[in-house]
């Protein structure tokens, strides 16, 4: 049965290569949900959201976040608009935009938590994240 198409066309279920190319094309959880009919294990990341600042503060208990680490910064940078800004008022709100950094590295909505946590905090501590709004 066909199972994955690959980049040059060619079906990845019904050769000695399957095991290969899947490993190499999709997720392990996704192979679990549909193969093992096993749901994902979902990993809980801790971290904090705070105002972008050249030396940050000292580390606080207070502020502290949780959240399955597969949530996208896109959801991070909606929870600063929404819970930290407060929405705008008025008949003409103004449009800000808000980068969510960490290590001074600008990070992109589509990134989720695990990824910055593993490639760009790569610390075993809560990850700590600084917002700017331009």
């Amino acid at each position: 049965k066909a199972v994955v198409s690959t980049q040059s066309g060619h079906y990845a279920g019904g050769n000695p290569n399957d095991s290969r190319i899947l490993d190499e094309l999709i997720p392990g959880w996704v192979y679990d949900l549909r193969v093992k009919n096993e749901m994902p294990k979902f990993t809980k990341i801790a971290f904090y959201i705070e105002p972008y600042a050249e030396d940050p503060p000292p580390k606080s208990r207070e502020g502290r976040l949780s959240a399955n680490d597969f949530l996208a910064i896109s959801k991070v940078i909606e929870y600063v608009g929404d819970k930290i800004l407060g929405p705008q008022e008025g008949p003409n709100p103004v449009a800000h935009e808000i980068l969510i950094f960490c290590n001074k590295q600008k990070l992109e909505p589509h990134m989720d938590l695990r990824t910055v946590k593993h490639t760009i905090w790569k610390s075993g501590s809560d990850l700590r994240l600084m917002y700017l709004v331009s």
